[in-house]
């Protein structure tokens, strides 16, 4: 009797690695794909190149940030959208009410979550180094607050691009030298 990996394994390779039944039917490399997908109304998507990324930050001397409030150098980040319609875009912006609009362009806000610096909750935690926090801006250097939606912004329908910028920032805790990492979510959001 012959016997045929079961659906399951083919739909999760990882634990036909531990299914015995898998391990003696499939000869070669394994690999694993990670779907992410959503359906709904949106004027435009977020590109797959542009949901996960990584920004590394140059190193930065304890000089540069030796009093609370310094920056280091921002370092850039995209946002890369596609399939953007042009259509009339609106959005209220819901820390000042202002209202930002299009007629030709999508609008949308940024939300950014992660862990809030202890000393400074308007800038994001790190793990490593001691005294500094990221802060999240965009291209105009208005800051964002982690947790809460950023200021709206019209998509550009030349590039479709949403710029942001990166820095570190003192705090007012004791500088302590370490490597730096942090893990920040986002999500766009449309009206």
């Amino acid at each position: 009797m012959s016997r045929r990996p079961s659906s399951l394994c083919l739909l999760l390779t990882g634990l036909c690695l531990l299914h015995p039944v898998c391990a003696h039917e499939f000869i070669g490399e394994f690999a694993t794909i990670h779907v992410k997908a959503s359906a709904g109304e949106a004027p435009c998507w977020l590109k797959l190149t542009s949901q996960d990324q990584s920004v590394a930050l140059p190193p930065v001397s304890s000089w540069q940030l030796r009093k609370p409030g310094m920056h280091s150098a921002e370092v850039f980040f995209h946002m890369e959208m596609h399939g953007c319609l042009p259509e009339p875009g609106k959005r209220t912006d819901l820390l000042t009410g202002l209202i930002t609009g299009s007629p030709d362009s999508p609008v949308v806000s940024t939300l950014f979550n992660g862990a809030q610096d202890a000393d400074n909750p308007a800038l994001f935690a790190v793990r490593g180094a001691g005294g500094v926090g990221l802060e999240i801006s965009d291209i105009h250097g208005k800051a964002v607050i982690p947790g809460l939606a950023s200021t709206p912004q019209i998509i550009p329908t030349i590039n479709n691009v949403l710029d942001w910028q990166v820095a570190l920032v003192r705090t007012a805790a004791p500088l302590v030298a370490g490597p730096v990492q942090a893990t920040i979510e986002f999500r766009v959001i449309y009206d």
